[in-house]
C-alpha cells in the first residue's frame, strides 16, 4: 500500500514508512452461545513516540477496543 501526500493539488506517491506500523482495531463481543465474535472497526497507526492514531468506522457498543498487529 502506498501513502500519498497532497501538495499544490497534485498527488505524489511515496513508499510506505516502516516507522509507521499499522494495527488492526477490533471489538470482541460474546454471543449468547458463549462464542467470541470479532468485528473489525478500523485501523491504527503507531507514531514515532509510540502513541497511536486510531481511525474507527464504527463504535463498539461494549466500549472496548482490541488493537493488534495488522495482518499481512
Amino acid at each position: 500500500m502506498k501513502e500519498e501526500s497532497f501538495t499544490d493539488d497534485t498527488v505524489q506517491e511515496r513508499p510506505p514508512r516502516p516507522d509507521r506500523a499499522r494495527k488492526a482495531v477490533y471489538t470482541i463481543v460474546e454471543s449468547k452461545s458463549g462464542k467470541s465474535i470479532w468485528t473489525k472497526l478500523g485501523i491504527a497507526y503507531v507514531n514515532r513516540d509510540h502513541s497511536l492514531n486510531v481511525f474507527l468506522e464504527g463504535f463498539p457498543v461494549n466500549g472496548q477496543l482490541h488493537i493488534r498487529d495488522f495482518p499481512e
